[in-house]
């Protein structure tokens, strides 16, 4: 089952959850990259024969990309069993599965597989997707709304180098990123979240909205959203996407703390929940706000602000910029 219930020209806006008392794990991550994995089935078939058919001459992707390594071994459903180290005591009212990239897989349905993979008789599950990198807050919205426990797992899966390739932004690769949503506890509480739509006037000849834009408009959002909860900036980590190092630049120059990931990957849906794994032991986890910070490129930015409940850590500054 696909979930995409907002048109293109409608946007997410849930700008203050607090008193709902929803709350998010540690998110565990897939970090099993490797430089090749050979995709086969009739999905798969079916998809070089519609990319060649329209698309207009053969694609080149740059030579330094062949040295990356942006895949996981297997697919990524296929994966998430190797993330939880024990079976939890009360399975989760829904498995929900996110993700921006079409999973191509000779499985009926990814959101089932894992559902079974992980013993979850009882749950039922079923896929956000056709929102970018929105997804995951349509998940959130689902848990608050109906007071419930999900397991949410927000995957990635490149095709190859030709679908990883992105331009001059940072390429696309395989990702997977559980954690639990709850309305009882957990090591964050989600404080709000939201999304924008982006000016179309500075949108480019492929449709896509420049990096500058983009930067300048989530930068804005994050700004007009701070003031209303007057939240000080000094007491929020800002964690920047893989996305363009341009990107990137523009966060660095405004905010006084802000993280981004060493390894340059786009990671779409599940890119926020590798960084705030990683910030994990850093200096960046001693301020008591997180905020997650979305873009995509088709014309939205977003954000998820999230208070911890961890208690205060002390480590490097690696990721900071």
């Amino acid at each position: 089952m696909h979930l995409s219930v907002l048109a293109a020209e409608e946007r997410l806006d849930v700008p203050y959850v607090e008193k709902d008392k929803l709350f998010l794990s540690h998110p565990a991550v897939c970090r099993e990259y490797t430089d090749h994995r050979q995709l086969d089935g009739i999905a798969y078939e079916c998809y070089k024969q519609l990319r060649q058919r329209y698309t207009a001459g053969e694609q080149q992707v740059p030579s330094e990309l062949d040295t990356e390594r942006l895949f996981f071994p297997d697919e990524p459903c296929r994966l998430a069993a190797t993330l939880i180290r024990s079976k939890p005591d009360r399975e989760p009212d829904y498995l929900i599965c996110c993700y921006d990239s079409y999973q191509l897989t000779n499985y009926i349905s990814p959101a089932l597989y894992i559902q079974h993979a992980l013993g979850f008789y009882r749950s039922e599950s079923f896929s956000v997707a056709d929102m970018g990198v929105f997804a995951p807050l349509l998940a959130l919205e689902w848990v608050r709304a109906t007071r419930s426990e999900a397991l949410m797992v927000c995957m990635e899966q490149v095709y190859d180098r030709i679908e990883s390739w992105e331009g001059r932004r940072y390429p696309r690769a395989d990702a997977l990123a559980m954690l639990s949503v709850s309305t009882r506890q957990g090591a964050y509480q989600v404080i709000c979240y939201e999304q924008q739509l982006v000016d179309p006037a500075g949108r480019g000849e492929d449709g896509s909205i420049d990096d500058k834009t983009l930067a300048r408009a989530a930068c804005q959002l994050i700004d007009t959203e701070l003031v209303r909860l007057q939240l000080p900036i000094r007491d929020v980590t800002v964690v920047v996407p893989g996305y363009s190092e341009r990107y990137e630049q523009a966060f660095s120059r405004r905010y006084p703390h802000v993280y981004r990931r060493s390894d340059r990957r786009n990671l779409a849906t599940a890119d926020g929940f590798y960084s705030l794994e990683a910030i994990s032991g850093t200096a960046s986890a001693a301020n008591p706000y997180v905020l997650l910070s979305l873009a995509d490129p088709r014309g939205s930015v977003g954000m998820l602000l999230l208070r911890s409940m961890l208690p205060p850590q002390k480590g490097g500054e690696d990721g900071l910029l």
